[in-house]
């Protein structure tokens, strides 16, 4: 959706790729753009470990550079078209305003937990590739700890930086903001509604798109570029695509080679020098592209989530 939603800032014009009410509807777009993207991930994979290592070495750099893009923007001066979308630079009244939870109707703390903690199962990824490492007892433990500390530490400057900076909800109406931040205008002649005001009485029935209730692009907003964040983000989530669809198998054929399950010897035997579980390769792409298919973040989220919990608790 990253893709998408990158596209319709940068291109004229763009209404999607099949899908015809693009804002509202953009499913098959989304479905067509995973299933490519998987597809070139299994390539990748089955290229073998050289390849994956240097990819995810690009991915990583491209990532840093997003990360202190996003860091500069909340510090420099923006255009109305940014305030008016809920950007209000370092506040301490913005961070006041962010402070207690406000959950969408028929949401709540587990529902969203259950979006956001696989973006933190990458920490294992490292455990996940163990036969590859060349001194796994060491490197596990170390890899491992590193990144809880850093996933722990960036998540939280993230979430901080967020909430001093930027607002839940927004309008992103100009002419809104210029009426309702413009001291000499009496509140009397202010005829619109407030860009802050989204009630559906107030906009006839109409959501704001903006703020982080509504714009899953908020840190776009926020950074300085804007097409770094984009770029980030394809590096994050195309990072953690190629760990699960790499060490998913190995971890499958080390239970395999163990006969720990009765069964599934038959992923078992690996292929070429690095002795590759192209069949796990397989399987995972087949489960990853039904996830794919059903194209419902958060219920592909949740029902991994679960998956996961299971698997730690076990």
């Amino acid at each position: 959706e990253s893709l998408l939603d990158m596209c319709q800032d940068y291109v004229p014009g763009w209404e999607g790729m099949v899908d015809q009410d693009f804002k509202t509807f953009r499913t098959n777009d989304v479905r067509i753009i995973g299933s490519v993207t998987l597809v070139l991930i299994l390539v990748l994979s089955i290229v073998g470990m050289d390849w994956v290592t240097r990819v995810q070495k690009a991915l990583l750099v491209l990532l840093l550079f997003s990360q202190v893009d996003f860091i500069i923007g909340t510090f420099l001066p923006r255009s109305q078209e940014v305030y008016a979308k809920g950007f209000t630079g370092w506040s301490i009244e913005t961070a006041k305003a962010n402070l207690g939870a406000n959950y969408e109707e028929g949401e709540s703390f587990f529902s969203v937990f259950a979006v956001f903690f696989p973006a933190v199962t990458g920490i294992v990824a490292g455990a996940n590739l163990s036969g590859d490492l060349k001194d796994p007892a060491v490197a596990i433990p170390k890899g491992t700890l590193s990144a809880i500390v850093t996933t722990y530490i960036t998540y939280m400057i993230y979430g901080t930086v967020v909430g001093f900076t930027y607002l839940t909800q927004a309008s992103g109406n100009v002419t809104e903001y210029e009426m309702w931040t413009n001291s000499s205008i009496p509140e009397s002649d202010r005829t619109l509604p407030s860009y802050l005001d989204c009630t559906a009485a107030s906009r006839e029935g109409e959501q704001c798109q903006y703020g982080t209730i509504h714009d899953q692009q908020t840190m776009a907003v926020i950074s300085f570029t804007g097409y770094l964040i984009y770029g980030g983000c394809f590096a994050a989530t195309i990072s953690s695509a190629i760990a699960s669809l790499v060490g998913a198998p190995r971890v499958l054929q080390a239970l395999a080679k163990d006969k720990l399950y009765p069964k599934i010897e038959f992923f078992a035997p690996g292929w070429g020098a690095n002795n590759d579980p192209v069949r796990g390769y397989v399987l995972v792409f087949f489960v990853a592209l039904a996830c794919i298919l059903i194209a419902e973040l958060n219920l592909v989220s949740s029902l991994l989530s679960n998956f996961f919990v299971a698997a730690y608790a076990l």
